[in-house]
């Protein structure tokens, strides 16, 4: 099946309920929001998209009650106060590293994301990759005959379409964030505070879960046996 289908939410998991929408812009980068159904019924909304059209918003309001938004660093914050502007009593939710900088940037208030892991569903988790400096937040899911293990990242991997308008699409291949599968030079130089720390960190995570579906934050789902392999190599570079 394709997992990539723009402005539209698709399920990528049952039993967690997981669903992703995703835009394409030739004038910045791709970005893709999850909407995860909780246990007391409510959803959070990981990484909330700016300027989504209003059928897709009455979509997500379909699968149940918005009531938290979580920031998976503090650099994804646009989204935030628009979907706080119809959802105002959400609850927003940032790793501890990030909250300072988020809360002075946009001047609202977070609550650490350790919070959100009690009402997470029965096989969904959360994971804060080490050696990074702006709060990190994975979800990934235990593998299971139903679905393909999920791996859901925010800046760590790309996955971005080319086809950037000029001087955009010369910056990201100069800086190595597309086409395809990629680690982006930006990456290293904003994002990472230790880099064998980070890379002893990943090995251990993938030692215990080995995820087939990649979702990242930028650009498309990318589906492969060897995804753990692949994202090592990449991340070793």
């Amino acid at each position: 099946m394709s997992w990539n289908d723009d402005r539209r939410w698709l399920r990528v998991s049952h039993a967690p309920d997981v669903w992703t929408w995703s835009s394409s812009s030739a004038t910045f980068f791709d970005l893709r929001m999850l909407a995860i159904k909780l246990k007391d019924g409510g959803i959070v909304v990981v990484s909330p998209v700016p300027d989504v059209d209003e059928i897709s918003m009455a979509t997500l309001d379909s699968f149940g009650p918005v009531t938290a938004l979580l920031a998976p660093n503090y650099y994804h914050n646009l989204g935030l106060k628009p979907f706080l502007r119809r959802y105002p009593s959400a609850k927003l939710y940032a790793h501890e590293r990030a909250i300072p900088r988020l809360e002075k940037v946009t001047s609202l208030s977070f609550t650490d994301v350790i919070e959100l892991q009690d009402v997470l569903p029965k096989g969904l988790h959360m994971a804060f990759p080490e050696g990074l400096k702006q709060g990190e937040v994975w979800i990934h899911t235990e593998t299971n005959g139903e679905n393909p293990s999920i791996l859901a990242v925010c800046d760590c991997f790309f996955n971005m379409r080319p086809g950037k308008k000029f001087l955009l699409d010369k910056f990201f291949r100069m800086v190595n964030t597309y086409p395809g599968l990629k680690v982006s030079r930006m990456f290293g130089w904003i994002a990472i505070d230790d880099k064998h720390r980070y890379v002893a960190w990943l090995r251990h995570f993938f030692k215990e879960y080995n995820p087939k579906l990649l979702v990242p934050s930028h650009g498309d789902i990318y589906e492969s046996s060897q995804l753990t392999k692949e994202l090592l190599e990449l991340a070793c570079k």
